[in-house]
């Protein structure tokens, strides 16, 4: 028995956008289908059952040409690659039946727009979206988790909801220029390398216990760090982010404060020129040796000052312990 949205003669745009317009029980939902019966479609073509490939429920690929597509209702899982390198898709209905998506299911879809994602769905697999460049709208709000490239180079996505996110992968929304909000950044638990890379956060609040290498790579808009919990870092998670004015971290960490954003203290000291505020909890031996940029400086849990730890900063105008 196959199950699916059956073809009604209505004002179809009416339903497209937004997607909450549309309502199964305006449709012969759950009929049983022959192969050559028509779904429901907006586009040049409709689809029939035989354009999707389905075994046990996985619908493991997508053969037709239609811009606007409804899932079959007896679909409950989207196989690997589904969807991928489809040009045609525009829309895409994913109905509460579905429960999971899998790895790359809609990547390369360069002219999807819209998602309608399944509440059920919890967790973006790996590339499920990746190069979906021309994506505009998901809805996200009871996603978990986020896996490698998940979302990366979608290049128009904005006005996400995010805040059930928990965990995020590898280059899971690296290049996502649109979005503005990134404030669910303060709810992760996780971050993965390269995460966030390219994308435009101004103020970052970090509550993760694990942050990847480079996780906010090239991240140019971001004026203020904020570190509020004992954390495992990687390798430089802000590198090049050069326009940060504010750093606060309050807890103790391992790595000097250039091994933040640089390889070495001397190119940090060189092209970091904006961060001239820092709160920390505790000072290393030579931390800011030959920093000529750092202004003002608060420690918080104040015992020792180490070693050269200010030594030729220049600039410096208050050190308050």
């Amino acid at each position: 028995i196959i199950c699916s949205f059956y073809e009604k003669d209505l004002n179809l745009k009416k339903y497209i956008d937004p997607f909450k317009r549309i309502k199964p029980s305006e449709f012969k939902y759950n009929n049983k289908l022959n192969e050559n019966d028509k779904t429901f479609g907006y586009g040049r073509y409709k689809d029939v059952i035989k354009d999707f490939t389905i075994e046990k429920n996985t619908l493991k690929k997508y053969k037709g040409r239609n811009s606007f597509v409804i899932i079959p209702s007896s679909v409950t899982i989207i196989g690997k690659e589904a969807f991928k390198d489809n040009t045609n898709i525009k829309m895409v209905f994913i109905s509460d039946n579905v429960r999971q998506i899998k790895e790359g299911a809609f990547q390369n879809c360069s002219n999807l727009e819209m998602v309608r994602l399944s509440k059920k769905v919890k967790v973006i697999d790996k590339r499920v979206f990746a190069n979906c460049s021309h994506l505009i709208r998901i809805n996200l709000e009871n996603i978990k988790a986020v896996d490698e490239q998940g979302f990366s180079k979608c290049l128009s996505i904005r006005d996400l909801n995010l805040n059930e996110l928990v965990i995020v992968k590898n280059n899971a929304f690296e290049c996502c220029i649109k979005q503005k909000d990134y404030s669910f950044i303060k709810n992760l638990v996780e971050i993965g390398d390269y995460a966030f890379s390219y994308c435009p956060i101004y103020n970052l609040e970090l509550n993760a216990k694990k942050i990847g290498e480079k996780a906010f790579f090239k991240c140019q808009d971001i004026k203020k760090i904020e570190i509020n919990k004992k954390v495992e870092l990687n390798a430089t998670p802000f590198y090049d982010c050069r326009n940060v004015s504010t750093l606060e971290i309050n807890v103790n960490i391992d790595q000097m404060i250039y091994q933040l954003f640089s390889d070495n203290q001397e190119s940090f000291n060189k092209n970091y020129q904006a961060l001239d505020n820092i709160k920390v909890v505790s000072l290393k031996e030579g931390e800011f040796n030959n920093n000529k940029n750092i202004q003002n400086v608060i420690v918080t849990n104040y015992k020792k000052i180490p070693n050269q730890a200010f030594k030729k900063c220049s600039n410096l105008i208050n050190v308050q312990l």
